[in-house]
């Protein structure tokens, strides 16, 4: 009996000795596999990190290591569904061609940026030291932050780099023709002052305006200080005029540097002193105190929206802009905004779906996407207070939108379409990659809608609703909130829900069009085709789906997420739409075996 109990205490110990060894062989494959792979990571994050040490790239050591955590890393291989070593190797080395291709993204960024830098400082628009300012703009910031910078901003500065150039040898060449120092036009003073080249660019041109205003002025007198025709003496209108304008920026219905704006608006015309001195008078059809009054008028309704966003809330979505930067606007741009403000403190529950689209495209700044969206409107069914609604959303958008080079308006179905291929391939996680390329092929309402729930998360960011934290949190409770809300309903209140393994369905989702709060869903790589086709698809027009729902697809860093937003989706919408225009679906124009 001993004997047997032995053997078996042996037989035991060696099954258990044999199980270790096992269990050992087996750690040290998979750390071995790891290794492999880590090695060809490794690899890559130095091409990105050495793309990032060029000054020339836009691109950022931070960028090269998030980026190849995004693309190949364990935890998104594994959220993708590869979760064996053969798999996840395969999908690495396929992936070789985004790393090189994403380098090369960076140095046309960069050398576009440097040729505009370089091309100022050529110039002398710029100083060295602002030069390499800006060059250190190509570092700095998101991707999506630094793409709008080189795609949007630093143009926008160029030309006013140049204006100021233009303006201060138009100052020069005047001052030269009048024979005056800053002794006869004290205001050339600041600009000729040593400390001028150190100002930043708002000041400099506030002083130069106000320059070439007195420098007008004094011309218009025919350099004298009295007008022996007119007897009217144009310093002292000039300082009439500086006063008032001045009244009107301590009275808050003009911004600052308007002042010198508006002195050469006055001085540099071709009213002769009588007729300045009318219009400042208060004569004449549209005097400066009638412009004056419509700048009070526009600045009460400014003043009206912030009392009702202090005693109501703020609306979703709409941009609201501080006092001082509605008065840095000209005026009609500042009557659009009032009036479309305005419009946003309606109940969103009325609100034709066509019109809410419009708006958040128009709050994206996608105005080029709000322009077509406007043009699809049937007129025959719009109401009076419907039209009078849509002259305010086009007016916004023709005081708001900045005009770029457009695409060609017929292009052909082969450009189309590898457009939308080098926009989808600008997106580092598989899975998300795939299912926008599904989306596309879906048509343009679906592909609207899933954008629009990807703009909700960024809108959440924006106000501070979401963070990192806040989602990390958020997705930990997701599950047991989401069986509560399959076994129990949906309420009205904000709801955070889990569409991914057995949640993935329908009910799990609040899609009921009278709910008014706003919705988090959690969305990863095995559930994305079931969200497109459960979630996105069939709510396509309900509100609930494209004005409160934020999508948060795991494994997507806001970072990356905020890029597809804004420079991922605008070029797919654009371009479904045209293929839908023209019968196509995303794979039948590219010839894929994908259409279904």
């Amino acid at each position: 009996m001993t004997k047997n109990i032995l053997e078996t205490d042996t037989a035991q110990k060696e099954l258990e000795h044999a199980e270790k060894r096992d269990a050992n062989a087996r750690d040290l494959q998979a750390e071995k596999e790891w290794h492999m792979r880590e090695d060809i990571r490794f690899a890559y994050r130095e091409k990105l990190r050495a793309c990032a040490e060029d000054s020339s790239t836009a691109w950022n050591l931070h960028d090269a290591d998030e980026y190849v955590e995004s693309l190949v890393g364990e935890t998104g291989l594994e959220a993708g569904g590869f979760t064996t070593h053969a798999k996840k190797m395969e999908i690495i080395r396929a992936n070789e061609r985004f790393i090189e291709e994403t380098i090369q993204h960076a140095k046309d960024y960069g050398q576009k940026a440097l040729a505009i830098i370089d091309h100022a400082r050529s110039q002398e628009w710029i100083s060295n030291e602002s030069a390499a300012e800006w060059r250190g703009r190509l570092k700095q910031g998101d991707k999506a932050e630094r793409k709008k910078f080189i795609d949007t901003i630093l143009p926008a500065y160029e030309k006013n780099w140049e204006k100021l150039s233009t303006d201060i040898a138009r100052m020069k060449t005047l001052q030269k023709e009048l024979h005056v120092t800053d002794k006869e036009v004290p205001e050339l003073h600041d600009v000729l002052a040593k400390d001028f080249s150190r100002q930043k660019y708002p000041k400099k041109q506030d002083l130069v305006d106000m320059a070439l205003a007195a420098l007008a002025a004094y011309k218009k007198s025919g350099g004298k200080t009295e007008n022996t025709e007119t007897e009217i003496d144009m310093k002292e209108l000039f300082q009439n005029a500086k006063n008032m304008l001045t009244n009107a920026a301590r009275e808050g219905i003009l911004a600052q540097n308007k002042i010198s704006h508006w002195l050469r608006r006055i001085f540099e015309s071709k009213a002769d002193p009588a007729l300045i001195q009318d219009f400042l008078s208060g004569k004449g059809k549209m005097p400066l105190t009638t412009l004056m009054q419509s700048w009070r008028n526009v600045r009460g309704e400014f003043n009206t929206i912030e009392t009702k966003r202090e005693s109501k809330g703020t609306p979703r979505s709409f941009h609201f802009v501080h006092a001082n930067v509605f008065l840095s606007w000209h005026y009609e741009r500042r009557k659009a905004y009032v009036n479309e403000a305005d419009k946003r403190f309606e109940d969103v529950e009325r609100e034709r779906v066509d019109f809410l689209r419009v708006r958040h495209e128009l709050d994206a700044h996608n105005w080029e996407e709000a322009d077509a969206l406007i043009r699809h409107i049937q007129p025959d069914s719009l109401t009076i207070e419907d039209n009078q609604k849509l002259e305010s959303m086009q007016k916004y958008l023709r005081e708001n939108r900045i005009v770029e080079e457009k695409p060609p308006e017929n292009p052909p179905t082969s450009q189309v379409v590898q457009e939308m291929e080098d926009a989808l391939n600008l997106i580092s996680v598989a899975w998300v990659r795939d299912m926008l390329r599904k989306g596309c092929n879906k048509g343009y309402q679906s592909l609207w809608t899933l954008s629009a729930t990807f703009r909700n998360r960024e809108w959440s960011w924006e106000k501070g609703y979401l963070d990192a934290e806040k989602e990390e949190t958020l997705r930990q409770a997701a599950k047991e909130e989401t069986y509560e809300h399959i076994e129990e309903g949906h309420g009205n209140d904000f709801e955070n829900n889990s569409f991914t393994g057995d949640t993935a369905r329908s009910e799990a989702v609040r899609t009921q069009k009278d709910a008014t709060s706003s919705q988090v869903l959690h969305v990863n790589a095995s559930s994305a085709e079931s969200f497109l086709n459960t979630v996105i698809e069939p709510n396509k027009t309900n509100r609930q789906i494209f004005y409160y729902t934020s999508a948060i697809p795991e494994g997507l860093n806001f970072s990356e997420h905020k890029f597809i937003i804004e420079h991922v989706f605008p070029i797919l919408k654009r371009n479904t739409r045209i293929l839908q225009d023209r019968g196509l679906n995303f794979f039948a124009a590219k010839g894929s075996p994908e259409n279904n």
